[in-house]
């Protein structure tokens, strides 16, 4: 890639998380172009569609997720680093508008975020096993539950931000609370990929 390609598909990308993070994903294409100092026609030189660059944005969020995950890995304590990760998750998308939308809407469906976030949920089941062999953490809890729930508080936290800024850290403690041994234990079986992706399709279809 040419050295002035390369500088506008980092404006373009750039743009477009800025944009996205503050006013969602109804954000225009033509919008995102005027930010990146581009036109609109070279926008879609480099993505041909919107869904492709609302993709490649959420590829850059997992990524610095799995950094987080990869230093909590590191970490002497599994349960420190585990719910810093999850912290981590419920503030990027309280504090990214466009991330939680997409995540709720199951843009991880699309071929290469739904292989990054994969392999970020695998890299979490190490750290949940960890943590409950070392009994810091339910044993009846699957590490699908996991992005199920943090995107639940993130949701709530995101539409609650404005009005009542940082209330999701309420949220997040009675869900750490809810998390460690001791709880009652749960009544249904956590649910199977399948049923979460079928759940997932719905919803992306419906809109």
């Amino acid at each position: 890639m040419r050295a002035d390609a390369q500088r506008n598909l980092n404006a373009i990308l750039t743009a477009a998380r800025e944009s996205f993070a503050a006013g969602g994903l109804e954000v225009g294409v033509a919008d995102i172009a005027k930010r990146a100092g581009v036109g609109t026609a070279t926008v879609f030189r480099r993505f041909a569609t919107k869904d492709d660059l609302i993709c490649a944005v959420c590829e850059q969020s997992v990524a610095e997720m799995a950094e987080r995950v990869a230093a909590a890995e590191a970490a002497d304590d599994p349960w420190e680093g585990l719910r810093e990760c999850m912290r981590a998750a419920i503030e990027m998308q309280v504090t990214d508008r466009g991330l939680c939308e997409a995540l709720s809407r199951g843009i991880e469906a699309y071929p290469a975020v739904r292989e990054a976030h994969d392999a970020l949920v695998a890299r979490l089941a190490v750290l949940v096993r960890r943590a409950q062999e070392e009994g810091h953490l339910r044993a009846d809890l699957e590490p699908i539950d996991l992005p199920i729930v943090l995107n639940a508080v993130a949701r709530a936290g995101a539409e609650l931000e404005p009005i009542a800024p940082g209330a999701w850290r309420r949220y997040f403690q009675m869900l750490l609370d809810a998390l460690r041994p001791g709880a009652p234990p749960l009544e249904v079986p956590a649910p199977t990929r399948e049923q979460v992706d079928a759940a997932f399709a719905g919803e992306q279809g419906a809109r």
